[in-house]
């Protein structure tokens, strides 16, 4: 079975569940993902010949504020299919920057990336109580993600130059897993916190200029194509996070 029919053979499943009257709630949560590794970016500074590094940072799709609502459609009583829909915002945003003198002409260059996803996902989310005390329930499932990067960079020289641009990247499947409590407030209503996982990687197939006036530069569209000789490779950027949510729930039926 492939990734792919995995995600509609859930969907399948939640569909029939819910056509015969099952249980259903509604959830919405909010919560922060932490990026598991990352694309390497260094920031350094040139002075002629001489290069010193001043910090390296790592760019994960995965990491910033997370925003997500869907349903849980029961097929047995402890046992829901979890369907949602996601946001991912980069917060706080990525910058780099990287400093050359020569000449005594000193350039700087400074770009600003913001960046965001947004999937769909499914989970089997069987619930369990421990100690007859602690409702909860533990989610394994897969979800389709779609990435955003755009990019403004700021050279300052002999003059301030800017460029404007976005990479686009190819759909990625998401490996999710969860770990949640519910936390009853009214007949049908619940708070709940989860930790939460996601493992999945973009892979950029083109950059965009779409407006330049640093020198040397000109708009246009870059393509990335595997094993071309005039071309650019893919870059793999990951996207893997954990993630701590936490979020309300409502029983409708």
């Amino acid at each position: 079975m492939t990734k792919y029919s995995t995600l509609v053979v859930l969907a399948l499943i939640a569909f029939v569940s819910f056509s015969h009257g099952q249980k259903l709630d509604l959830y919405a949560n909010l919560g922060y993902g932490i990026g598991m590794g990352g694309m390497l970016e260094t920031s350094v500074t040139s002075n002629n010949a001489t290069i010193t590094k001043i910090e390296d940072k790592y760019f994960n799709y995965g990491q910033g504020i997370k925003l997500e609502g869907g349903a849980n459609i029961y097929i047995a009583e402890k046992l829901p299919i979890q369907a949602g829909l996601i946001f991912s915002f980069g917060v706080p945003g990525f910058n780099t920057e990287s400093s050359t003198t020569l000449l005594g002409i000193t350039t700087t260059d400074e770009t600003e990336w913001n960046f965001s996803t947004f999937g769909v996902k499914a989970l089997i989310a069987p619930r369990f109580e421990i100690l007859e005390l602690l409702d909860m329930y533990a989610g394994v499932g897969m979800g389709l993600y779609f990435g955003s990067l755009n990019y403004k960079t700021t050279e300052t020289s002999v003059g301030t130059f800017t460029e404007n641009g976005s990479y686009k990247s190819a759909p990625s499947i998401a490996f999710l897993g969860s770990l949640g409590a519910d936390f009853p407030i009214a007949d049908m209503i619940s708070l709940f916190g989860e930790i939460g996982f996601e493992q999945m990687a973009f892979v950029w197939t083109k950059q965009i200029i779409e407006k330049t006036t640093i020198r040397n530069h000109s708009p246009q569209t870059i393509i990335y194509e595997k094993n071309a000789t005039n071309l650019p490779a893919p870059v793999k950027v990951p996207g893997a996070n954990w993630q701590l949510r936490a979020g309300i729930r409502f029983s409708i039926l």
